[in-house]
């Protein structure tokens, strides 16, 4: 199931769903139905803290830039990655979720 993107003008947007406090930044996978991707980031949600460490995270895995369009205090997000082509996320997703 391809619904944890969303085709952009501007890139891809990514569905993911936060897990703040984790051991380390990690990408876990999708979420059962398919809909989002898992993401772990050693941050706290406090003050923006888990936001800019997803970005940052999101920055070195594609080698794009990454910002959050919705779902600031959600666990819940979109992230935009400029630039991005659909096969680039994919290709990246999937070689985590092999791993």
């Amino acid at each position: 199931m391809d619904d944890y993107y969303t085709a952009a003008s501007h890139g891809v947007i990514l569905h993911v769903r936060v897990r703040p406090n984790a051991k380390k930044n990690e990408i876990r996978g999708l979420s059962e139905d398919g809909k989002f991707v898992i993401i772990y980031i050693s941050e706290s949600p406090s003050k923006g803290k888990a936001n800019r460490e997803l970005e940052k995270f999101l920055k070195k895995i594609f080698s794009k830039d990454a910002v959050i369009v919705s779902g600031f205090q959600a666990r819940e997000k979109y992230v935009l990655i400029r630039g991005a082509s659909v096969d680039e996320i994919k290709n990246v997703i999937e070689r985590f979720r092999k791993s």
